[in-house]
């Protein structure tokens, strides 16, 4: 079986979270919502609004077979004018404002708060008409489309994976032994005396020498040391109390003791 240095590991963690950054962006801009004007209104009609989920311009608009991204078309009667056409953000009141609904951004822009026309009775993204009575009179009146309805709104589950504010996230847990997150993808640091992290290959050679150094003396070895001739040990013997049985040959009774 092919084995993977932890350097190869980190890097092929780092290719797939760009991939996966990548992804998301990618999926995130294929579901925006656009609100499109067609250049000829359907027959019959002032103007004629295109809601398409991927695509900005009435070229790019695909009805029906393969690639369809057309939601749908919002045909304007001759008999009202259509004065304008917002993207707005709208929020529910608080306290005494408990039940009405404000427009908190115009086309994405923050603007002076200000409480929503009539027909809007939610939180969300709206479009909002402004037209003219057919009566012709200079009051306006205000069609509105709930364009929340229409977006699939996605959120963060039990996992490693946040979303907020439109924005998808890696969450590293607390015990991250060396992991970060950057802005060029997941990270592994190496492993220092004060930090968990990964080993380098350095470390690793120091470590598997200092077991080899270790594994070059025998128990026999250490016990003669002390005065102690291994072939005294008895099957029932451990190294530990051959140890110990050297010491008290010594006179350093008192200098081990049975676990």
């Amino acid at each position: 079986m092919t084995k993977i240095t932890l350097k190869e590991l980190a890097l092929r963690m780092k290719k797939i979270s760009k991939t996966a950054k990548r992804y998301t962006e990618d999926r995130i801009k294929a579901s925006e919502v656009h609100l499109i004007e067609a250049g000829t209104p359907t027959s019959g009609y002032l103007k004629t609004y295109i809601l398409a989920i991927g695509v900005s311009t009435e070229n790019e608009v695909v009805a029906t077979g393969t690639g369809k991204n057309l939601i749908g078309k919002i045909d304007i009667p001759k008999d009202f004018l259509v004065t304008g056409v917002k993207r707005c953000t709208v929020v529910e009141g608080e306290g005494a404002d408990t039940g009405k609904f404000f427009v908190t951004h115009e086309n994405g822009n923050a603007v002076t708060t200000y409480e929503a026309p009539a027909g809007v009775n939610a939180a969300g993204l709206w479009a909002i008409f402004t037209v003219n009575v057919k009566s012709g009179t200079a009051t306006n009146e205000y069609l509105s489309v709930n364009l929340t309805e229409l977006i699939d709104i996605y959120t963060s589950g039990n996992g490693a994976i946040s979303v907020s504010n439109n924005q998808i996230s890696l969450v590293l847990g607390t015990n991250t032994n060396g992991l970060s997150i950057t802005s060029g993808g997941l990270e592994l640091a190496l492993a220092t005396n004060a930090a968990a992290g990964a080993q380098s290959v350095a470390g690793k050679q120091q470590e598997e020498h200092i077991a080899s150094d270790l594994n070059v003396v025998t128990d026999g070895e250490i016990l003669s040391w002390f005065g102690y001739n291994p072939a005294n040990m008895t099957v029932a013997d451990t190294a530990e109390k051959a140890l110990k049985d050297a010491f008290d040959a010594s006179g350093f009774d008192d200098s081990l003791t049975d676990a």
